[in-house]
C-alpha cells in the first residue's frame, strides 16, 4: 500500500490540496457522512472545485498498479464535468460524468493523444444492466473506482467498479503493438 486516506476528521489538509476557482465553488467537509462535498451554486462558466493529493504516487516499472477511488456525483448537471481517478489532467486516467455522459478518460500528453470513450462503447461491461454483470451503474450512489494499469508506456489499462465486493472491470485501453507513441509521459500521479 502507497496511500490511504479517509476523510474520517476533516479534509485532511496535509495530504490533500483543496483547490476552487470562480464565484460560489467550494470544497467543503461534511462531518456527519465524513466526506467532503465539492458544490457550485450560481458559479459562471469556468468555475471549479477537486480534491488533489499532494503526493504523487511512485509507479515501479514491471509492476501493476491498483488505485479504488471512493465518491458519489451525487446527479447530472449540464456543463459540469464532475470526475474521480488518478490523474493530474495531463496524464493519468479517470471516471467522468460531463453533463449526463459518462466516460472513462485516458489522459496523455504525448503523441497519442486523449483517448475518452463514453459508456456506450466499453468493451468489457457497459454497466447499463445489458452486460455480463447485468449491473446498471447509478451515480446518485456512492461508487468505488478501480483503475489498474500497468504502465510501461505500452501496458493495459483497465477500469471499472467494486460492487458488492467484487470488481468489475467495465473497459480496458490497449496500447502494445496498437498504438504508434507511449500511451503517457509519466505512470507517477496523484490521486484526484
Amino acid at each position: 500500500t502507497l496511500f490511504g486516506a479517509q476523510l474520517t476528521y476533516d479534509l485532511r489538509p496535509l495530504q490533500y490540496e483543496q483547490s476552487s476557482t470562480g464565484t460560489g465553488a467550494t470544497v467543503t467537509y461534511d462531518s456527519t457522512n465524513r466526506q467532503a462535498l465539492m458544490t457550485f451554486a450560481s458559479t459562471p462558466t469556468g468555475g471549479e472545485s477537486y480534491m488533489q493529493s499532494y503526493s504523487y504516487f511512485p509507479y515501479l516499472p514491471g509492476r501493476s498498479q491498483l488505485i479504488f477511488v471512493t465518491f458519489n456525483l451525487l446527479s447530472a448537471a449540464t456543463n459540469v464535468v464532475k470526475f474521480a481517478g488518478y490523474s493530474d489532467a495531463v496524464n493519468g486516467m479517470e471516471f467522468q460524468l460531463s453533463g449526463s455522459t459518462k466516460q472513462f478518460v485516458l489522459y496523455s500528453g504525448t503523441g497519442s493523444g486523449t483517448e475518452t470513450i463514453t459508456q456506450p462503447n466499453w468493451n468489457l461491461d457497459t454497466f447499463d444492466g445489458s452486460g455480463p454483470s447485468g449491473i446498471t451503474l447509478d451515480i446518485s450512489k456512492v461508487q468505488i473506482l478501480v483503475i489498474d494499469f500497468i504502465s510501461l508506456y505500452a501496458g493495459r489499462v483497465r477500469m471499472g467498479f467494486d460492487v458488492g465486493g467484487s470488481i468489475y472491470y467495465c473497459h480496458e485501453f490497449l496500447h502494445a503493438n496498437v498504438t504508434a507513441f507511449p500511451y503517457i509521459q509519466y505512470a507517477t500521479l496523484p490521486v484526484r
